[in-house]
């Protein structure tokens, strides 16, 4: 159903975190490459262990640190010891091709420090409006007790923060990470609205929505006249 969505015959890269999803889609040439997200360095040997013994032949990419999710699950994983566990020619494709493209994160990976380092490579870089760039929200930070959920209090100072690690004036898609049942969802779309009327978000999404939660964003946004 994806792949008839988008018009492709198949993904470039499929994200999952399920080894019967991986071994089944495989089968039918479903992906190009096959990226993880949220693995820390031991994890994440286990799985490409098990991905040579029972893929052949599969291709592999890894959306940690580096190419394009900047998502670690462990702050004591350093960059180099999770991406020398890839495959030079894998590692190279998704570095030069992938995030040169689009950049996809989330203000809790490794404590927000994949923020902190897309910002630093984004400062950098002169191609800035070449670049989609994804984050997320939602998740606690323990610094602050009420920095966590779907508030408006939440959603205003969560961009704000994540647009000054990121080192960047705008945000092309801004996720909502989980969803929430404590917060009516019509509070967290108002404050998006504001964000994106606001010039600091120009798309905003959800991850890991249910399909009735969607619909249901849906239909509170375009009753409120809000952006979808």
């Amino acid at each position: 159903p994806i792949c008839d969505l988008l018009g492709v015959d198949f993904p470039l890269v499929a994200f999952t975190h399920c080894r019967d999803v991986v071994v089944e889609v495989s089968k039918a040439g479903g992906f190009g490459v096959l990226g993880a997200a949220g693995y820390n360095a031991e994890t994440l040997e286990i799985e490409l262990n098990w991905i040579d013994e029972h893929i052949d032949g599969m291709p592999y990419g890894v959306d940690l640190i580096a190419p394009t999710s900047m998502a670690v699950t462990d702050a004591n994983d350093s960059p180099g010891e999770i991406l020398d566990m890839v495959p030079e020619d894998h590692r190279r494709f998704a570095t030069g091709i992938l995030a040169q493209h689009n950049i996809d994160t989330a203000d809790v990976y490794a404590g927000n420090e994949s923020e902190r380092i897309v910002g630093k490579a984004l400062e950098k870089d002169t191609k800035r409006d070449n670049i989609v760039l994804a984050t997320k929200f939602n998740f606690a930070n323990p610094a602050d007790r009420n920095a966590r959920g779907l508030s408006r209090r939440h959603v205003i100072n969560a961009c704000d923060a994540s647009l000054r690690r990121l080192k960047t004036d705008w945000i092309d898609l801004y996720q909502m990470h989980r969803c929430s049942s404590a917060i009516p969802i019509d509070e967290t779309l108002r404050a998006l609205d504001d964000l994106v009327r606001a010039g600091k978000v120009r798309y905003i999404g959800g991850s890991m929505f249910p399909a009735w939660r969607i619909v249901e964003s849906l239909w509170v946004a375009k009753e409120l006249g809000l952006n979808r």
